[in-house]
């Protein structure tokens, strides 16, 4: 079983969060295993992931369920995918920003190696915003 870095009470989707936790854990835990995945390819063992994760990598996570919880959901309310259909929307922005995101995850910002005196605890788009 995979570590907690994510939790149902952190998804921060308006929409996804209305839907009841045996509905959401699945995804949940599915973002907690990819972390340790990542965390694997870095060269880490999950007990070298520092928690709480920073929020950078909370965005990553969140982002990750949206966009698999999407990616299950389109086409569910008609029987035609379109691009109007709000799912599909909502798979093709959160599936950017994963793979905008995933970048900024470094080992680094994993084990909390990170120099965050000097930088925002956030990162976007695989860029870390100066904060002094």
């Amino acid at each position: 079983m995979a570590g907690t870095y994510i939790t149902i009470a952190d998804i921060t989707n308006a929409h996804i969060k209305k839907f009841k936790e045996d509905t959401l854990t699945p995804y949940v835990l599915r973002a907690n295993t990819h972390l340790e995945t990542l965390a694997n390819r870095l060269g880490l063992l999950p007990a070298d992931i520092v928690t709480p994760v920073e929020e950078g990598v909370l965005e990553y996570l969140n982002d990750y369920i949206v966009s698999k919880f999407s990616k299950d959901s389109m086409g569910v309310n008609q029987s035609d995918v379109t691009g109007d259909d709000m799912y599909t929307k909502m798979y093709a922005i959160a599936n950017k920003s994963v793979a905008d995101l995933k970048g900024g995850i470094t080992a680094k910002v994993l084990t909390g190696d990170a120099d965050n005196s000097k930088s925002a605890r956030s990162f976007s788009y695989g860029v870390r915003i100066r904060t002094s």
